[in-house]
């Protein structure tokens, strides 16, 4: 698992680098031909000589200026991860401004205790938290014996299927059906990546999967995984 993880980090690392770079290059491109558009356009107001070369000067120089444009507005949308980011090269501060409202709307400032009480402490709110779901989920003793039937119980073969092991053939069917946007964690590599360089990555990914069912422990980081219960006949 902390391998799988170690592999990911150097990878993003290396991409890390490569983007801002590129990113970086493409920034100062766009500096630079708006400062000679301008200079040009300058020019052509005030000299009336203005030649055929210049002209075609000026028009190469403005398809390349929107190219870049292009060029960033591409690179802003592959980093934003939503479907409706807006077309144009200021959709950067936008994208800002939208991902520190939505980290803020989820920060959680206050929480209720036992008591009725409002805490705002971080520590207290954790306790707080931990103490409810300890409460939900302890051990309980009941009589089962003498309940009705569940009719909406799963037949027999539907529970055989669901105990049956897992297969690496059903998590590459998995990995492929994933939504490209869909990732580990916040700041890892998403499903995109991992189904592009399945054939690399798969025997990593499978054994990490396979470790998780057998000792039932997940890596703390993949926090945003979603796992849900399926009642079921024994």
């Amino acid at each position: 698992m902390e391998v799988l993880n170690k592999k990911f980090s150097r990878v993003l690392k290396a991409l890390y680098i490569w983007s801002k770079s590129k990113h970086q290059s493409l920034k100062e491109l766009k500096v630079k031909l708006k400062k000679e558009i301008d200079e040009l356009q300058m020019e052509e107001l005030v000299d009336q000589n203005f030649t055929q070369d210049k002209i075609i000067l000026l028009t190469s120089k403005v398809n390349k200026y929107n190219y870049t444009l292009t060029r960033l507005s591409t690179w802003w949308r592959e980093r934003a991860k939503i479907r409706w980011i807006r077309e144009g090269d200021a959709n950067s501060n936008f994208f800002h401004a939208f991902a520190n409202v939505r980290r803020n709307g989820n920060l959680i400032k206050q929480i209720k205790d036992g008591t009725g009480s409002l805490v705002e402490d971080h520590e207290c709110i954790r306790d707080v938290l931990w103490e409810f779901f300890t409460n939900n989920w302890r051990l309980r003793s009941c009589c089962l014996n003498g309940w009705p039937p569940n009719p909406n119980s799963l037949r027999q073969r539907d529970s055989d299927f669901l105990s049956s092991d897992f297969r690496f053939e059903e998590l590459e069917l998995v990995i492929k059906e994933l939504g490209n946007n869909v990732s580990l964690d916040v700041d890892v590599i998403s499903y995109s990546f991992i189904n592009a360089y399945w054939k690399t990555i798969g025997v990593d990914v499978w054994k990490v999967i396979v470790l998780f069912f057998s000792s039932g422990k997940m890596c703390s980081k993949w926090n945003e995984t979603l796992v849900v219960l399926i009642p079921k006949n024994k």
